[in-house]
């Protein structure tokens, strides 16, 4: 305003009192957290810095603000207040915590999962199973040091483990070797049964008692012939030890024992002899009157040749068997009418021939000749048998 300066004036100024303007901030918050001050709506007069911190929950982090649709970080953070104005407070979830662990093996064998590292969140439950190589077992487990032999285990992950399989060796696979023998002689090791580790060499040697050889092996049936032999234990065996017994040397000499029927004799004649190993000996059969040679008997076998040879390489048994010669003689008859033209002697044969069974005849013709012999020589005999067999000649004659 203009004031005119005329004379003396008093100027008084009057106030009015003009209310300052308020905005609200209103606070929101996500899961997993809080702030300070809490969520909610608030008013502040224009100007004023408004500062609000996150709080977060156990197992969350901050993460940012939104406020009025920009993204900010600080926290606090300070908001003034010229407009009113939302923010929210975004959390996130912690992960869990993770921890190791770390799987072993001693020789022989591996596991599932395989040796190495491995991180699990907490509270995982982890199964790890032992795998034995060929020839071992799964022997126990050490675990963070205690012993445990459970397989497959389960290793609850609440803190960092090592965990670690022990495996031993299996005892290699036993056989038996059994040893026998026939009689004769022995083996080294002695005849027994035997138990020995897969794959063992057992060296047997065999060992013939006197006047004996060793001849051969059969293992498991199968003949062998090296000595001593080697077996691979690799199965159960059966092992045998034949032996022979040495034959004496054969004698210097050996005996040839000459036998023959009645009707005939040999050269050399019957009897014992004894001749060189080695020597072919020569025997004749020479059959007596009215009989023929028939066959030798050499040892029990029948042999047709004459003479024959036989080779003295053991000792032997010779008899000549004679045969009657057909038509035989009637040699007492002839002997006592002094020719065979008699006709008394036709009708002598024919009754013999027709009517007396062969085995009569067979001793007659055995016997009868040293008996004709003697008539032979003896006239007054042979008379005499003439008388005696005129009366028989003429019954057969009528029988005939």
């Amino acid at each position: 305003m203009t004031i005119l300066i005329d004379k003396d004036k008093t100027l008084t100024a009057y106030y009015e009192e003009v209310p300052v303007p308020t905005y609200t901030l209103t606070i929101n918050t996500t899961v997993g957290g809080t702030t300070n001050p809490a969520p909610g709506s608030y008013l502040y007069t224009e100007g004023t810095s408004a500062s609000v911190q996150a709080l977060p929950n156990s197992g969350y982090l901050f993460d940012h603000w939104l406020l009025d649709g920009a993204t900010y970080t600080t926290n606090p953070i300070s908001v003034t207040m010229n407009t009113s104005h939302t923010i929210t407070a975004y959390f996130t979830a912690l992960p869990p915590p993770q921890y190791t662990l770390t799987v072993q093996a001693t020789t022989g064998g591996t596991t599932n999962p395989t040796p190495g590292n491995y991180i699990y969140v907490q509270g995982s439950s982890v199964s790890v199973q032992a795998l034995p190589s060929s020839g071992y077992n799964f022997d126990h487990w050490l675990l963070d040091g205690a012993t445990r032999t459970e397989n497959p285990i389960t290793v609850t992950m609440n803190q960092n483990h090592t965990l670690t399989a022990y495996f031993t060796a299996l005892p290699p696979p036993e056989y038996t070797l059994t040893i026998s023998t026939t009689i004769g002689g022995t083996t080294n090791p002695t005849p027994n049964t035997y138990v020995y580790p897969e794959n063992t060499n057992v060296q047997v040697t065999a060992i013939p008692n006197t006047n004996y050889n060793f001849d051969y092996w059969t293992l498991n049936g199968i003949s062998y012939t090296t000595n001593p032999i080697t077996i691979v234990m690799n199965q159960n065996h059966l092992l045998v030890a034949y032996f022979s017994e040495i034959p004496p040397p054969p004698p210097s000499t050996y005996k040839l024992n000459i036998n023959s029927t009645a009707q005939g004799t040999t050269d050399p004649a019957p009897g014992v002899h004894e001749y060189e190993t080695g020597t072919s000996v020569t025997v004749m059969a020479t059959p007596t009157e009215g009989y023929s040679f028939d066959h030798w008997e050499l040892d029990g076998q029948i042999k047709t040749q004459n003479p024959i040879n036989i080779l003295m390489d053991k000792d032997h048994t010779l008899l000549a068997v004679f045969s009657i010669t057909t038509p035989p003689k009637c040699f007492i008859a002839t002997a006592a009418y002094g020719t065979q033209l008699a006709p008394q002697l036709h009708i002598l044969r024919t009754f013999r021939d027709k009517c007396l069974p062969k085995q009569i005849v067979e001793l007659y013709y055995h016997t009868s000749p040293p008996i004709a012999n003697y008539i032979r020589n003896h006239s007054k005999l042979r008379k005499a048998i003439r008388q005696l067999l005129e009366p028989i000649v003429k019954a057969v004659e009528k029988i005939i």
